[in-house]
């Protein structure tokens, strides 16, 4: 059998693939001209550098923006090689500091507030990373796989009233969508300048959701730790 494909075999596959692709590349752009804007304001002395990383566009070597279009291109790229990685982790809703006990009942009694129980695959409930760091006290976080994005999302925007109305599940425990490393690298840095600002204004004031510094309507005063004698 011949493996060339034609024109409209590869137009239906390239439609398949952008339609696959189409939220998380838009986010993942999205966070990555945020970021590159950030960068660029903190080093505005940087001279752009002619040589262009494998899998740019041709670009005009004058152009200020050309690391920046560079950088996009190359998260784009590494979006459609990783195109499976990201399919599965647009199903997976992530909970952090849930105690490691029961985790499947945890899991049911959350979703079956939220309605749920039967769009999550309890089989491959899982926690991240597979093996405990026993140098560690903090719970490895808690991947919940769901049979579809949409039912994802609405876990994650009922999550926060599930958990006020179930009395056995811990109210800290927080949730997130499951994020590739660069998201992540991003996330922690935000959830950094969210705690800085908090401390300078002895407020509990910012926060994070998604990749996204909010700002509470009503800010509460931080809590204070008592020293010990």
């Amino acid at each position: 059998m011949s493996s060339n494909l034609n024109q409209q075999q590869i137009i239906d596959i390239a439609k398949a693939v952008a339609e696959i692709l189409k939220p998380t590349i838009t986010e993942i752009v999205k966070t990555t001209i945020s970021e590159i804007f950030k960068q660029q304001s903190n080093s505005p002395n940087d001279s752009p550098t002619i040589n262009t990383p494998w899998g740019c566009p041709p670009l005009n070597i004058y152009s200020s923006n050309l690391s920046s279009q560079c950088q996009i291109a190359q998260t784009i790229n590494n979006a459609i090689i990783n195109s499976e990685t990201i399919k599965a982790k647009s199903l997976r809703a992530v909970i952090e500091k849930l105690p490691e006990v029961n985790d499947e009942g945890m899991v049911r009694s959350l979703v079956k507030e939220c309605g749920l129980e039967d769009k999550v695959d309890f089989d491959s409930i899982h926690r991240h990373p597979p093996h405990k760091n026993n140098k560690s006290n903090k719970p490895r976080i808690l991947k919940i796989p769901f049979s579809d994005t949409k039912s994802r999302d609405i876990f994650l925007y009922s999550f926060r009233k599930c958990v006020k109305s179930l009395p056995i599940v811990p109210k800290n425990i927080t949730a997130r969508r499951d994020m590739t490393q660069y998201e992540l690298n991003i996330l922690y840095n935000l959830r950094k300048q969210a705690y800085d600002l908090n401390v300078r204004e002895n407020l509990f004031k910012y926060f994070v959701v998604d990749l996204e510094i909010r700002t509470m309507s009503h800010p509460k005063q931080l809590k204070v730790k008592n020293a010990s004698a």
